[in-house]
């Protein structure tokens, strides 16, 4: 239902809801789409700040580091200023995600914009289609 609410839900929340995501991810085979849900409702907020919970989510397991669009990651301003971001942290996963930062196609903040823009309509688009069909017995 986030996902179909207009606008991002509160920074406090969408962070401690990828979190828990995260931690269930740890624990499971496969890849849900709940977490990509959770990333795209942090990474709306567009904080630079927000790259390491979005990387931890990216790095909990193969299924989500195949699973997870790798641009959401450059959430907090496109590639020039995600790298410029992480470059002067000097967090303990700096040299491994600079890596991945590298490798990436440039982005735009523009286009990083129309990525999350798309995925929202994908998953409320999905939604909304899961609500509209009805359950065996729902005569």
């Amino acid at each position: 239902m986030l996902i179909l609410t207009p606008g991002p839900v509160d920074h406090d929340f969408a962070r401690f809801l990828l979190d828990q995501e995260t931690r269930f991810h740890r624990h499971c085979w496969g890849f849900s789409h709940t977490i990509e849900a959770a990333a795209l409702l942090l990474a709306e907020h567009r904080r630079p700040d927000d790259i390491w919970h979005l990387w931890q989510a990216v790095t909990t397991s193969f299924d989500t580091w195949c699973g997870l669009p790798p641009r959401l990651l450059l959430a907090g301003g496109g590639t020039t200023r995600t790298i410029a971001y992480v470059s002067a942290s000097g967090h303990e996963q700096r040299d491994n995600l600079l890596g991945h930062l590298r490798e990436l196609p440039d982005a735009t903040d523009d286009d990083v914009t129309a990525l999350l823009a798309e995925r929202r309509r994908y998953y409320a688009d999905t939604f909304r289609e899961l609500d509209a069909t009805p359950e065996p017995g729902d005569d």
